[in-house]
This record gives C-alpha cells, structure tokens and sequence, in this order.
C-alpha cells in the first residue's frame, strides 16, 4: 500500500530525502489528479447516458403527441367535412320548405278566390230562386 519509492527508502534504512518526498508528494498528486479526472469523466459518462435516456424518452412521447395530433386533425377534417354536408342537407331542406309554404299560400289564395267567386254564384242563384219564389207567389 506504500508507493514503491518510498518501500525502496524504508528497505534500504536511508531516510528519505525532501527531494525524495516531494517526488513522491508530486506523483501522488498527479496519480490522484487523473484518479479525480477519471472520476469525473465517468460521473459525466453517466450524467450525459442519464440526459441521453431522457432525450429518448422525450423524442418517444413526441412521436406519440405528433402521432395523437394526426389524428385529432384527421378527425377534425372529417367532422367538419360531415357539418358542411349536413349545413347543405339543411340548407336545401330549408329551401324546400320555403317552396313548399310558398305553393301552399298561393293554392291558398287560388282557393279562396275559387270560393269567393262560388259565393257570389250562390248568391246569384239564391236571389234567383228568391225572385222566383216571390214572382210564383
């Protein structure tokens, strides 16, 4: 668990010297400088395989949206093809009616002049058959 300088320094029974320590200090530092790096790299290995997960789940339900966004606009395409139908449907049904009440107020009319003119033949021959009556008397 000691670094092998160091071992070689306590073997050999010669105190190391600061030069020594420093190297030593200077390479564990750099030793522990990579191991940090390392560390690092692997925490944000992970973090951007996290962010990719996500980006993929996102890209999913925006497949799904676009995918549910057809056909809510299909449908609605076809519901209003449906309303324009039905609006021309009423539209001719309107119209018809409107027709209709218009033959029926003129045969309405013709009618009512056909009986005002029988009304007043009636009248006609009642004071016929009235002077006739008198005249016979």
């Amino acid at each position: 668990s000691f670094p092998l300088p160091l071992v070689c320094h306590f073997q050999r029974q010669q105190p190391p010297t600061m030069a020594t320590l420093s190297t030593i200090i200077h390479e564990h530092e750099q030793e522990y400088a990579s191991l940090e790096l390392r560390e690092t790299i692997h925490e944000l290995q992970t973090q951007l395989q996290a962010a990719l997960d996500v980006a993929s789940g996102l890209k999913e339900n925006n497949c799904v949206l676009k995918s549910s966004l057809e056909d809510c606009r299909a449908s609605n395409a076809a519901q209003q093809r449906r309303n324009e139908e039905w609006r021309n449907v009423w539209k001719k049904e309107v119209d018809l009616v409107a027709k209709r009440e218009k033959k029926l107020l003129h045969d309405e009319y013709v009618w009512d002049a056909k009986l005002a003119e029988k009304r007043l033949q009636l009248d006609e021959i009642e004071s016929q058959l009235a002077k006739k009556k008198d005249e016979t008397r």
